[in-house]
């Protein structure tokens, strides 16, 4: 795995980023709403938190994961790895000013 090539990672990243998308389109059937940010809204609501503040806490759980798996020598599901990529997306769009061009 470590002795991939340039050409082998390039192929990796584009299946991992169309799979990604999937997965994307799938959680949002189930977890947004009216808006993307649905459920983060209404963990804010309860919580007492701030939206960002409760999607760096769903994404934390995903880190913890990750260091689980590494700490015991152990393959991390790229399903935690998507996840957390999509939390990252997620703060990123919440912060996000529209009228900005900047990316």
């Amino acid at each position: 795995m470590l002795d991939m090539t340039k050409e082998d990672f390039k192929v990796f990243v584009q299946r991992f980023l169309i799979s990604e998308e999937e997965m994307r389109e799938e959680k949002a059937i189930d977890y947004a709403g009216t808006t993307a940010f649905t459920n983060f809204l209404t963990s804010a609501s309860i919580t007492g938190k701030d939206p960002i503040q409760c999607a760096w806490v769903f994404m934390a759980k995903h880190l913890a994961r990750v260091r689980k798996e590494i700490d015991n020598n152990n393959v991390v599901p790229i399903e935690c790895l998507k996840d957390i990529r999509a939390y990252c997306l997620l703060i990123a769009a919440m912060q996000h000013d529209p009228s900005s061009e900047v990316f």
